[in-house]
Parts: structure tokens; C-alpha cells; sequence
């Protein structure tokens, strides 16, 4: 017999290094056609702060968590261009991210 009112879980990936109160999200995406999503996470910084980097999963199983970026302070915004291509705004600078070389080129 069905059970329209289980609840479901949902998946909340970890990333190396993140905040011991537990993980701190930023934006998130979908590339690939959607079978993989890239999102913005914290992971601790020096002195207290953290810093945010961009990473990718496989929508698909949820495994294989990926670090694309590594980089220190925060990420103001983040974006996806209809090519693949993310668009990172942060620290008054602005930075595309090809997902598949992991090249960063500041804009």
C-alpha cells in the first residue's frame, strides 16, 4: 500500500573542511542538461572566516562531490551561461569557470 504523506529525505551533500555547525550553502545550479548540479559551499577559512568555493555533483547518484574552485573569501554570485560555462562574481571581481578544464579566467 502507498504512503502519500512519508516523508522523503532530502540530500545534503558535505564538502572537505566544512563549518562544524554543519554545511552553509550559497547558490546553486543546473549544467549538463541537467545531470549534474554546481552549488557554492563554506568551508573554514583562516580566523574564523570561511571561505566559498564552487563545486559539482552528479544530480544523477548525488556521489562524486567535486571541488572546481579554491579560492579564499566569499562568492557574491554565481551563475550558469547556457554553454556550461559559470560565472563567479566575489571580492569586486569577476571570474568564468569552464567545468570541464577547471580553468579560471578573470574577467
Amino acid at each position: 500500500m502507498a504512503k502519500p504523506h512519508q516523508t522523503k529525505g532530502i540530500f545534503q551533500p558535505h564538502v572537505p573542511s566544512e563549518p562544524s555547525s554543519g554545511p552553509s550553502f550559497g547558490e546553486a545550479a543546473y549544467v549538463h542538461d541537467g545531470m549534474d548540479i554546481v552549488f557554492t559551499a563554506a568551508t573554514e577559512g583562516k580566523g574564523g572566516m570561511f571561505d566559498y568555493n564552487v563545486y559539482q555533483m552528479s544530480d544523477v547518484t548525488g556521489a562524486e562531490i567535486v571541488a572546481l574552485t579554491h579560492q579564499t573569501g566569499m562568492i557574491d554570485e554565481m551563475s550558469v551561461g547556457r554553454d556550461g560555462t559559470i560565472f563567479i562574481s566575489g571580492g569586486g571581481h569577476h571570474y568564468s569557470l569552464n567545468p570541464q578544464s577547471r580553468a579560471i579566467e578573470q574577467d
